[in-house]
């Protein structure tokens, strides 16, 4: 499926409401970022496409949370941006601060694709990942 880049909000401030609309652009331009980039998402079946009636569950802002700095650090962004913890069921939903970081990240990697100047950061897992007790996995 093509996906086509959606300007993001990245001027958020206390007491704007993050709407499904919202979620579903930011969700939107995770999946147009992974497809140009030609990789997979980590999750997509786990990234959440909202209607009006459904809400973001705490999973649903971890997952977009992850897949946002994963993509942060496959295309090698420079950017210091603030780490947004994971949420829990007593956790209060993304601040102003937390969703003009997840939008400023993804318009960095943005640019960065649209640049062409970068190189997919894949990450060694470590040996355990592929050998224990010198017998392969």
């Amino acid at each position: 499926m093509a996906y086509s880049w959606i300007t993001p909000k990245t001027n958020w401030q206390s007491g704007d409401f993050c709407t499904y609309r919202d979620v579903n652009r930011i969700r939107n331009n995770i999946l147009y970022l992974y497809e140009v980039i030609g990789v997979t998402p980590l999750y997509p079946a786990a990234l959440p496409n909202l209607t009006v009636n459904v809400g973001l569950t705490v999973d649903g802002f971890n997952y977009v949370q992850t897949e946002v700095y994963h993509l942060y650090d496959l295309i090698g962004c420079i950017t210091e941006y603030p780490f947004i913890y994971n949420k829990t069921i007593n956790s209060s939903p993304w601040s102003s601060t937390d969703l003009n970081t997840i939008e400023s990240i993804l318009l960095d990697c943005k640019t960065i694709v649209d640049s062409g100047n970068y190189t997919l950061n894949y990450t060694y897992a470590g040996a355990d990942m592929y050998c224990n007790n010198d017998v392969l996995i």
